[in-house]
């Protein structure tokens, strides 16, 4: 490959060369600038060493070693094709060396809890070597396109073909509250937080963002403590706020409402058994909307779950949604476990009770001003 010195064109698509190298560049200067792992600066300087931004000059190819020519013409067609392939070549390059970085970084700060082992991680590595393991589960394969819930496009799961799904960053469905979702060159949408040692669905159902809502539900008990309800998660056998998928549905407040009454709340009839059927749980759903407390609901956290379920092409987000009982509503309100939830029960808000919840729930749990107030007396 010869060595570019760009500098100096005049053409529109001339000009788009040079901000693609000068993207390149920040990414490099960024590095430095934050105290990221000068490992990494250097291999992406590596990556600039035949790309060179000078003052405006004629466009000069030289061979390594030789004198170097000018070129006192326009670039022609196939000299700016292949300095389009080169410049994308390097910016992808580098792009996957930040955003590997990034998920080792976050792997090492936040380990990701209670780890599926059915997933066996790879290594991530930030060297152009990164080999992530590729895995969707059997039971995702079996339910794509045959389900009646009504997730997106009317299914659990989404289909294999990654490629023929369309509407990223424009739907709800398709949105990340990270930002903008980058797709791969296999049209696979890429984690936000980073590589995570896995690549595939996992198992999650719908390729990049799959939403979710939780509740943090408080109230004041007869010693004048702040509780919170917690329910357990049979699967992963850990404590976790109440909450579930989003399924097709836009009210995300009405997501978390009716988790709340699946996992969480009393619908049974007198015999005490949980009834989880459409009608009950439509009922207890709008029996809480009476309450002000609950018009009142603040929306605390939208954002990337570490979950265990994560991979580098689908990740969970949520939104949370946090409301303090008054005196007369806690009063009414029975817990009573059911769905995914084994157990359910009204917690003391303590540092020590609120560490080691699923998933990233001990952070999410800190955003409600009323645990925060709490946690500040202990």
């Amino acid at each position: 490959m010869n060595k570019l010195s760009i500098s100096g064109f005049r053409q529109s698509k001339d000009q788009a060369l040079i901000s693609s190298v000068k993207e390149l560049r920040s990414m490099v200067t960024k590095l430095g600038n934050s105290g990221h792992d000068q490992a990494l600066k250097v291999s992406l300087e590596g990556l600039l060493n035949d790309l060179v931004i000078e003052k405006p000059k004629p466009l000069t190819l030289s061979e390594a070693g030789q004198p170097a020519k000018t070129v006192n013409i326009s670039i022609d067609a196939p000299q700016r094709e292949e300095m389009e392939q080169h410049i994308a070549k390097k910016l992808d390059q580098a792009k996957m060396a930040i955003w590997c970085h990034k998920g080792a970084t976050r792997q090492e700060a936040i380990p990701v809890t209670k780890p599926t082992e059915s997933y066996n991680r790879q290594s991530v590595t930030t060297d152009g070597n990164y080999q992530p393991r590729d895995y969707t589960a059997e039971k995702i394969i079996k339910n794509e396109q045959k389900s009646d819930r009504k997730g997106v496009g009317g299914r659990y799961a989404d289909t294999s073909d990654v490629a023929s799904i369309k509407g990223w960053n424009k739907t709800y469905a398709r949105f990340s509250h990270a930002g903008t979702i980058s797709l791969d060159d296999r049209g696979r949408p890429l984690n936000p937080t980073g590589a995570t040692g896995v690549e595939g669905r996992g198992e999650l159902g719908l390729w990049g963002p799959n939403h979710a809502a939780d509740n943090i539900i408080t109230r004041t008990n007869d010693q004048g403590e702040l509780e919170v309800l917690l329910i357990f998660r049979k699967r992963d056998q850990q404590w976790a706020l109440p909450g579930g998928m989003v399924e097709g549905e836009k009210d995300i407040l009405n997501v978390a409402l009716k988790e709340l009454a699946e996992e969480a709340l009393d619908t049974g009839d007198d015999s005490g058994k949980k009834n989880l059927s459409k009608e009950a749980i439509e009922s207890k759903m709008q029996e809480l909307k009476q309450f002000e407390c609950f018009q009142k609901a603040q929306n605390t956290y939208k954002g990337v779950v570490n979950d265990p379920r994560n991979t580098d092409n689908a990740w969970m987000e949520t939104e949370s949604w946090a409301v303090h009982l008054t005196p007369d509503v806690a009063d009414q309100m029975k817990i009573q476990a059911g769905d995914d939830a084994g157990d359910a029960k009204w917690t003391a808000v303590t540092e020590e009770n609120l560490n080691g919840l699923f998933a990233s729930h001990s952070q999410i749990i800190r955003t409600a001003p009323m645990i925060q107030e709490a946690l500040k007396k202990h």
